[in-house]
C-alpha cells in the first residue's frame, strides 16, 4: 500500500525527532561533566609563602584565595584557627566580618621556636554558604639571640664607606634563607628573605618589621641551583640583582650602619 505525502512527512519529523534526543542526551553529560560545583579555598599562605619553614614569630600574617562556580560569589565572613603541634587550638580569630582575605594578622600568643603549626580558615560567603579550607601549616625558625654576626670582630667605623656591594653564589633549599646586611644589632637591620618563588624585603627595627618590596621570582631562581647574587646598597637605594639582571630597587630612607652581614636558613 503506497503511503501518501502526509505520511511521508510525518515519518520524517518523528525520525528527526529521535535523532535530536539521541544527540541531546550525549551532549548534556558531557557539559555538565565541565561544570565545577560550589566553592573552595586555596592557595593559603602565611607571610606570602606556601606552608613556609623557619620564618620569625612576629608580624605573622595569613592569606588564601577563593574560586567558585557560583557568578557573584564572594567572602563576607572569615574564622582563622592555628593548632600546635598535638592538634590543640592556640588560637581563634572568632568570625570576623570582612571580604578581606590577604594579610591577615596573627593575634595569638606568643609561638615558640622550631615548632610546626597548623593553621584553617572557614569562610562565609554572599550567598550564606560556608566553606572550609584543606588544613595548612608553618614552621618557625630557630633562635638566633645568642648567635654572633659574621664580621670583623673589632671594626673601625671609619673603615667602611656608606656605599657597598654584597655579591655571593648562594641555592634556595627548601624553606629558603635569609640576608641580613647593615646590621647594628639584632633590632636595627635589613632582612632579605629568598625562597625559589620570592624575595621578600624588609627593616627590622625595635617595633618589628617593616616590608618594603615583594618580588616574584618564579622561572627567575630554581630549588637548589646556585645563582648569582648582587645586593648594592648606597645611601640612595638598595639594588638586588639576580643573575645580573635587576630585580628589586628601594629607595633607602633609612641610616646605614656598618656593613656587617648575617645569614638565616630553615
Amino acid at each position: 500500500m503506497k503511503k501518501t505525502l502526509k505520511e511521508r512527512i510525518g515519518k520524517l519529523l518523528q525520525i528527526k525527532d529521535k535523532i535530536s534526543l539521541v544527540l541531546l542526551t550525549g551532549i548534556i553529560p558531557v557539559i555538565m561533566g565541565f561544570v565545577s560545583p560550589g566553592t573552595s579555598l586555596y592557595d593559603l599562605t602565611v607571610n606570602y609563602v606556601e606552608n613556609p619553614i623557619g620564618i620569625e614569630r612576629a608580624d605573622i600574617i595569613f592569606s588564601w584565595k577563593m574560586k567558585s562556580s557560583i557568578v557573584g560569589q564572594s567572602q563576607t565572613e572569615y574564622q582563622i584557627t592555628v593548632s600546635d603541634p598535638y592538634g590543640t587550638e592556640i588560637w581563634n580569630s572568632g568570625t570576623v566580618a570582612s571580604g578581606i582575605s590577604v594579610g591577615i594578622p596573627y593575634g595569638g600568643p606568643v609561638l615558640q621556636m622550631e615548632t610546626r603549626y597548623t593553621w584553617t580558615v572557614k569562610v562565609k560567603c554572599s550567598n550564606g554558604e560556608s566553606v572550609n579550607s584543606d588544613p595548612a601549616f608553618f614552621e618557625t625558625g630557630t633562635d638566633f639571640k645568642d648567635a654572633e654576626w659574621i664580621s670583623y670582630k673589632s671594626p673601625a667605623e671609619s673603615c667602611f664607606n656608606k656605599s657597598y656591594r654584597i655579591s655571593m653564589t648562594p641555592s634556595v633549599l627548601q624553606g629558603g634563607f635569609t640576608l641580613l646586611f647593615g646590621i647594628k644589632n639584632d633590632n636595627n637591620c635589613f632582612e632579605w628573605n629568598f625562597t625559589d618563588r620570592l624575595l621578600i624585603s624588609g627593616k627590622i627595627n625595635t617595633n618589628g618589621t617593616i616590608w618594603l618590596d615583594t618580588v616574584n621570582l618564579d622561572g627567575i631562581i630554581q630549588l637548589n641551583i646556585p645563582f648569582d647574587l648582587e645586593v648594592e646598597v648606597t645611601e640612595k637605594a638598595i639594588t638586588t640583582s639576580i643573575n645580573g639582571k635587576p630585580v628589586s630597587r628601594i629607595d633607602n630612607k633609612y641610616s646605614i650602619e656598618l656593613p656587617y652581614i648575617g645569614l638565616r636558613v630553615a
